[in-house]
C-alpha cells in the first residue's frame, strides 16, 4: 500500500490508527469509523461495515488492512480534491483565495448549517 500513498500520509494514519486502536488492531466497526473520520474523510456507516466486512481477519483489523481499507475509500472519496475545487469554484475572480467573509456566509448557509462560533 506504501505505492499509493505518501511517507506523510501512512505516518498520519499510522499515528491515528495506533491513537484509537491501541492494542494495534481494531475489532469493531464503529471504531474503524472512528479513525477514519478522525483523518477528516467521511465513510458512511454502511461503508465502513462494507470496509470491516471485507478486510477483518481473525475478528481484527491490523494497521496493513487498515491502509487497504484507506486506499479503497481514497478512490470514492476524494476531500482535498473537493475542498480545493469547492474554494476555486468561489475565487471567482481568480486571485487564489477566497475572502473571509464568503467563506463564514458559506458555511453559515450552505450544506450543514454551522452556528457562528462553530
Amino acid at each position: 500500500m506504501a505505492k499509493f500513498f505518501s511517507q506523510n500520509d501512512i505516518d498520519l494514519f499510522k499515528e491515528c490508527f495506533f491513537f484509537i486502536a491501541k492494542r494495534g488492531y481494531t475489532q469493531s466497526d464503529q471504531e474503524l469509523g472512528q479513525i477514519m473520520r478522525s483523518l477528516a474523510y467521511s465513510p458512511t456507516e454502511e461503508e465502513v461495515h462494507t470496509y470491516f466486512s471485507k478486510y477483518v481477519k481473525d475478528g481484527k483489523i491490523d494497521f496493513a488492512s487498515f491502509l487497504e481499507v484507506m486506499h479503497t475509500h481514497n478512490m470514492k472519496e476524494k476531500a482535498v480534491k473537493e475542498i480545493v475545487q469547492g474554494f476555486k469554484a468561489h475565487d471567482s475572480e481568480g486571485r487564489g483565495y477566497v475572502q473571509t467573509n464568503e467563506v463564514k456566509n458559506i458555511l453559515l448557509n450552505l450544506g450543514e448549517q454551522l452556528k457562528r462560533n462553530e
